[in-house]
């Protein structure tokens, strides 16, 4: 096979933005998880990946974007641990819940030395898991909504029309933006690609959205020097990061017009 037919074959089986749109991704890294229960307790809105072991688990975090990571506290979770905390890792800004068994838990391991937000033990692991699960996703979606909002608004001078305006825009534009990237890219239509990747690159520099910025920019870059090889990397990075932040229109929109 091709490189061209092989880039075309891995970005044809990502989702489509819309279809994951306003989902709370959560990867669960530890062989004591029940999977299925979690499943049948836990509604759409919560997007559950399991991962078998530590090997597993690093590859999915060096490709997708997780509002949380729940890991089994051992030598092979802080070796884990260590590589989501990299300086340009995809998962350095997510929280990570450390699992804990019972022997481990009275030893009062100072967490956040070993990188890690909170944790919880193995009894009733599941119920725990799933209380874990709501707190995080309603702490974390009003605390990275309200960071979108001021640096918006740092951009606009605090001019609330103006941030409403853009903020419009950005939620308007941005999924059409992915969708136009991943089709051409499907069908071999690179010029097209770095022409739409462009203009998601400049909405994201002039609005000062880092997390979006950077990976346009790899993105870019790609297409322009034709590195094919590295093109489906810097997408899937790019649709997750904007994925996260169009997750926050209803709280964005609605807080802009509290004001």
């Amino acid at each position: 096979m091709s490189r061209d037919n092989i880039l075309t074959s891995r970005t044809a089986d990502l989702p489509d933005i819309n279809s994951i749109k306003n989902r709370f991704t959560v990867l669960l890294a530890d062989k004591r998880i029940n999977a299925a229960y979690l499943e049948s307790q836990l509604g759409q809105q919560q997007h559950l990946v399991f991962a078998k072991d530590e090997i597993e688990a690093l590859a999915l975090i060096q490709n997708l974007s997780f509002d949380l990571i729940l890991l089994a506290f051992n030598s092979g979770g802080l070796t884990l641990i260590d590589r989501i905390k990299i300086p340009d890792g995809l998962n350095r800004k997510t929280p990570i819940v450390a699992l804990m068994n019972t022997e481990q838990f009275p030893q009062k391991i100072p967490l956040p030395d070993a990188g890690c937000e909170d944790s919880m033990t193995e009894a009733a692991l599941e119920r725990q898991i799933i209380e874990t699960i709501e707190y995080w996703r309603g702490k974390q979606s009003t605390t990275s909504a309200l960071r979108y909002i001021q640096i918006i608004q740092n951009k606009t001078k605090n001019n609330l029309q103006l941030t409403r305006t853009i903020c419009n825009k950005l939620f308007e534009e941005l999924p059409c933006q992915i969708k136009m990237i991943q089709d051409a890219l499907q069908k071999q239509h690179f010029k097209l690609a770095e022409e739409t990747v462009h203009k998601l690159h400049g909405s994201a520099s002039f609005c000062d959205l880092e997390d979006l910025r950077a990976p346009a920019f790899a993105l870019e870059s790609c297409l322009i020097e034709k590195n094919f090889a590295d093109v489906n990397r810097h997408f899937q990075r790019l649709q997750a990061c904007t994925l996260h932040f169009i997750n926050h229109e209803p709280f964005i929109l609605a807080n802009l017009l509290s004001d």
